[in-house]
């Protein structure tokens, strides 16, 4: 617009310049932002829209340089790789308001927080754009690792247009970990003098259905990592420290217990008991000589009262051939010829053993 008032309409050449022709005085230029070419979005960072120049005559007078900048947009996302497998399963939490520090193609920086969604958004100039997760933002889940997505990453951002960067998927473990035992007298807990199982396999299967085995240590302890959520764990019984003819007095097998990210839980005492068996033989000793002599016969249905090294009693009778067989936890077991029993014989004295005894 020159200064007389009338207009014209001059569009820039390959090289971004224009001219026109003007009468002298004070001429105003405005670019038109409706124009196709005209970058959509922009905003402008050298210059003035519209300014004013004074046209001297005979002259070729100078305006000004007309920076337009059109700004890039990147995104990305965050979330919580519950079973560690590298993708955003359903029902895997997104991670909110976890800081990503945006660094644009001029070197500036700016901090950005995930939303509700684990979604963040950074306006930049065009160009090579880096994003880093800090670590250090309270909401950043402790011990954990990315198993989908990189950490910096660098993404090149375009001008006019939104940029998704990646999903990252950040994975916290699991501990789990349990006691085996020998429960020597099988009642059910481990007291004093009670030996650990070294040495004895474990087979852990976790929440995605991966197996591992672990050994029980020198004190019987055995410590698995795995993905969060229910984990099973199988006791070995074919494994030869396991010990053979053993029955489980505390703890189940299988167990499953629910591992929890970042925690380490304690499945189980696991007690095994291995029974015991003692076994005697009663017979009439007819010459009194301490000793069973041909013909001498086995004395049967005689009960015998036996006492295990817990205190607990049961009665066993003598089989046809004068024998009797106990189970009993391991100890100190005592056996009582019960003197009451109708089929013992009346009057009898002992001449071989003793009455009460005790074994081993």
């Amino acid at each position: 617009t020159d200064s007389n008032g009338a207009t014209q309409t001059i569009s820039t050449d390959a090289n971004g310049n224009y001219t026109a022709i003007v009468p002298p005085g004070a001429t105003t230029t405005n670019i038109d932002e409706n124009d196709p070419d005209y970058p959509t979005g922009a905003t402008q960072t050298e210059g003035t829209d519209p300014t004013t120049t004074t046209a001297v005559a005979g002259a070729n007078t100078f305006t000004e340089n007309d920076g337009l900048y059109v700004p890039a947009t990147i995104n990305g996302h965050l979330y919580t790789d519950t079973n560690g497998n590298g993708t955003q399963d359903a029902g895997e939490p997104n991670l909110a308001n976890v800081d990503v520090v945006v660094t644009d193609s001029n070197g500036a920086t700016q901090t950005i927080s995930t939303d509700a969604n684990g979604n963040y958004t950074a306006i930049v100039p065009p160009g090579a754009t880096t994003t880093n997760i800090d670590e250090n933002d309270p909401d950043y889940p402790t011990g954990a690792t990315q198993t989908e997505g990189t950490d910096p990453t660098t993404t090149t951002a375009v001008a006019g247009a939104n940029t998704f960067t990646e999903n990252d998927g950040l994975y916290v473990p699991a501990t789990i970990n349990g006691h085996l035992y020998t429960d020597s007298n099988g009642n059910g807990t481990q007291d004093a003098g009670e030996p650990d199982l070294a040495n004895v396999d474990v087979v852990v299967t976790d929440s995605n259905g991966a197996t591992q085995t672990i050994s029980t240590d020198a004190n019987g302890n055995y410590t698995a990592i795995v993905p969060p959520g229910a984990t099973t764990t199988n006791i070995d019984e074919n494994d030869p420290d396991y010990p053979a003819g053993a029955t489980q007095t505390e703890g189940t097998d299988p167990t499953t217990t629910t591992a929890v990210a970042g925690a380490n839980t304690f499945t189980e005492n696991d007690g095994l008991y291995v029974p015991a068996t003692i076994n005697g033989h009663l017979y009439t000793d007819s010459n009194g000589n301490g000793t069973q002599d041909a013909g001498e016969p086995n004395l049967a249905n005689v009960d015998v009262v036996v006492t295990d090294s817990n205190g607990a009693t049961q009665t066993i009778s003598t089989d046809a051939n004068g024998n009797y067989t106990a189970i009993v936890p391991p100890g100190a077991t005592t056996t009582n010829i019960d003197e009451n029993d109708p089929d013992y014989p009346a009057g009898a004295t002992q001449t071989e053993g003793t009455d009460p005894t005790t074994t081993t």
